[in-house]
């Protein structure tokens, strides 16, 4: 059902020579996001034995780091060749401080529960396979209960705060 939907999310719709499409990606997530709470509600419905979804949840969140890892390598190559280790320290910055003031944000002022914090965290990256990692450790899905969310309105923010950030820079 999932590849279904990604195939309608495929389709693009031109309203007034404008295209409009859900995407995929989009699509694929909506279905899965339904069929989990199909799941939740009645337990009979798409049940996968453990072993099995552990050998998804794995092969998919390798494969997926392994691709990620694979189209990164050349730009990453060429950016250090170009702009040398302050590229690379730049990157730790940018990549921690926001994640660090998520971690006391969430923590001190909204007073959340750490591990669904950390899934929120990971959702506000798109970092599947960090997720991944923190249900191993909790031994426990409740991380994806923070995920969910910051996952599909992250991407959503930062397009609204690079225009931001562009008419800054005017």
């Amino acid at each position: 059902m999932i590849v279904v939907c990604g195939l309608v999310g495929a389709v693009t719709i031109h309203l007034g020579g404008i295209p409009l499409s859900l995407s995929p990606a989009i699509a694929a997530l909506l279905a899965s996001l339904i069929f989990g709470y199909l799941r939740s509600v009645y337990r009979t419905f798409g049940r996968i034995r453990g072993p099995a979804l552990r050998v998804f949840n794995n092969v998919g969140l390798n494969g997926f780091v392994a691709v990620v890892g694979l189209n990164a390598a050349p730009g990453v190559i060429t950016g250090l060749d170009t702009y040398g280790i302050a590229l690379f320290l730049a990157g730790i910055v940018v990549s921690m401080v926001p994640f660090v003031v998520g971690l006391y944000v969430g923590k001190y002022v909204v007073k959340c529960r750490p591990v669904i914090l950390l899934g929120a965290c990971s959702g506000a990256r798109s970092a599947t396979a960090s997720l991944g990692a923190l249900q191993e450790v909790a031994q426990s899905t409740l991380p994806a209960i923070g995920y969910t969310i910051p996952y599909a309105t992250s991407p959503i923010v930062l397009a609204i705060c690079g225009i931001i950030i562009v008419l800054l820079m005017k």
